[in-house]
C-alpha cells in the first residue's frame, strides 16, 4: 500500500472548509512554520530565508489567502 507524500498530506489536512475564511494560521500550518514566521515572510521583513518566503507565498496564493494582497481602495 502506498502512502501519500508528506507535502500532500500537509496540504490536504490543513486546508480549511471551502467556505471558511483562510487565516494566516492556515497558511503557516500548510507550510509548517509559525504564524509569526508566515507573517514576516508575507510582509517582506528581513531575517526570513528566500526558500521559506517562497513556500509561504506559494501557500498563501494556493489557499486564496486574502491578507496576502494589498486591498484596493
Amino acid at each position: 500500500m502506498s502512502t501519500p507524500s508528506a507535502a500532500a498530506a500537509r496540504s490536504t489536512a490543513a486546508k480549511p472548509a471551502s467556505k471558511a475564511r483562510v487565516t494566516l494560521r492556515d497558511v503557516a500550518a500548510v507550510v509548517g512554520v509559525s504564524v509569526s514566521t508566515a507573517s514576516r515572510a508575507l510582509s517582506g521583513a528581513p531575517g526570513i530565508s528566500g526558500e521559506v518566503r517562497s513556500r509561504v507565498q506559494t501557500a498563501a496564493v494556493g489557499l486564496n489567502y486574502a491578507g496576502a494582497f494589498p486591498r484596493a481602495g
